[in-house]
């Protein structure tokens, strides 16, 4: 047997492995051997006729299994040989497999992946600090207020912005009511209004008070029936009724919680959003400094790895939804084109990835480590709210949860070195409403 290598740039190895007539003969006669125990020849019980007679008998019959035979043969005597290594078992296609002439396989395999990082130190970046104004721990304790307030029934006056008004309502078209609804609540003035026009056709009416008017509902209205069509809507008001809010003092926060005071209370509330502020802006800055790597790295990621990132999207998929979904049945649940949609996770995996091997050499090159400790303290960060004692002594040797976990610390170690070793430019403040739109508009 003789092989030849061509490394090629996509991490991809071609490999041509030729085969003298000997070697053919020989795979034929192992396909011969092994369909001796299923032939039937008069005066020779099963598996018992001599393999010359089972040649005659069965002729090029297995040459396509000869064919196998060989190259299962081939892999096993190759495999381990292979200089680049393969990372997948190698596919390959029998370009010539005759018994005088001898057999040529052709074929490719996917290699570790191409790696070659750009800059990763001194990156310049900026970073933006986090304000938390006054008003905005105010709008909190308002919602906190706003929660822990109670409704009171508005004996006279008409209806205001967030009240909250009782309706008996109907909605028809020429007659045919297609909704119809006693005792419909809905708070005035306010985004959670699903009926258009229902706060501004009820505003400033009081008790009792009727209305009617046409509204043009939405292509995207979540009743179907109702959707893209100009509609009556008609009703009486019921009742209307304010918000009752307690007083912001220390007795309102020991009513929340466990709080000495007020003052405790609007502590905890800026300390939340601080800690949840500085996450927000060290994710922001995480991303940042890796896309600024891969984007200056040369990083080939070999289809394999492509592929089995795609399957783990699937199969986290699966146990969110508790059904196991194709590709396929994935685009038609979500009315997708398929291959658009392969496209795109395919796409987002090789992104995933490359992103991956990028913090992974740098690990290696800047010999970042994890000790046990830091294994153990990662797995009782992640623990210890729902586990104590015995139980969570036991967690703490299996070894699936330890390798977890030691990724998880060496990714921090490995993002706390980049982020010592940036430079960081502290030009711009952020606010935490602003911070928390930003989040929810991606």
């Amino acid at each position: 047997m003789d092989y030849k290598l061509k490394k090629n740039d996509d991490a991809t190895v071609d490999i041509t492995v030729k085969h003298n007539r000997q070697e053919v003969e020989a795979a034929y006669r192992k396909a011969y051997e092994k369909a001796r125990a299923k032939v039937k020849l008069p005066g020779f019980r099963p598996g018992k006729a001599p393999v010359d007679l089972i040649e005659k008998h069965l002729g090029e019959s297995v040459a396509e299994d000869a064919a196998r035979i060989l190259l299962v043969d081939t892999l096993r005597d190759l495999v381990n040989d292979l200089d680049p290594a393969p990372i997948d078992v190698p596919e390959f296609a029998v370009e010539e497999f005759d018994r005088s002439k001898g057999a040529t396989y052709k074929g490719k395999y996917d290699t570790a992946p191409v790696v070659k990082l750009g800059k990763y130190r001194k990156i310049k970046i900026q970073k933006r600090t986090l304000q938390i104004p006054e008003e905005i721990i105010a709008e909190e304790l308002g919602k906190l207020q706003r929660k822990h307030g109670a409704l009171r029934l508005k004996e006279e006056g008409t209806v205001a912005r967030d009240d909250f008004v009782t309706v008996n309502l109907k909605i028809s078209d020429e007659g045919e009511i297609l909704f119809e609804r006693p005792e419909y609540q809905f708070q005035a003035g306010t985004l959670e209004v699903n009926i258009p026009d229902l706060s501004r056709e009820t505003m400033g009416k009081s008790a009792q008070a009727t209305f009617a008017y046409t509204a043009d509902f939405p292509n995207t209205f979540p009743d179907e029936s109702l959707a893209g069509r100009t509609l009556l809507v008609e009703g009486t008001i019921v009742r209307v009724e304010e918000l009752d809010l307690p007083e912001l003092n220390d007795d309102f926060a020991r009513d929340v919680g466990d709080f000495e005071n007020l003052a405790a209370l609007r502590e905890k509330i800026q300390g939340e959003m601080r800690e949840h502020g500085e996450n927000l802006l060290r994710q922001e800055l995480e991303e940042g400094l890796i896309t600024s790597i891969v984007a200056d790295s040369r990083i080939v990621v070999p289809g394999t790895m492509i592929r089995s990132a795609v399957e783990r999207r699937l199969e986290s998929i699966a146990q969110r939804t508790g059904r196991k979904l194709s590709l396929t049945e994935l685009a038609e649940l979500i009315d997708r084109d398929a291959k658009e949609l392969e496209a795109e996770m395919r796409k987002e995996a090789e992104r995933t990835v490359a992103r991956q091997i990028a913090i992974l050499e740098i690990i290696k090159k800047e010999k970042i480590a994890v000790s046990e400790d830091d294994i153990d303290g990662e797995l009782k960060e992640a623990f210890a709210g729902y586990l104590a004692g015995d139980q969570l002594e036991k967690l703490l040797t299996d070894e699936k949860l330890r390798d977890d976990a030691r990724g998880r610390r060496l990714f921090k170690k490995c993002m706390d070195w980049l982020i010592e070793n940036a430079n960081l430019i502290q030009e711009k403040t952020v606010t935490f409403k602003e911070l928390i739109k930003e989040q929810e508009q991606t």
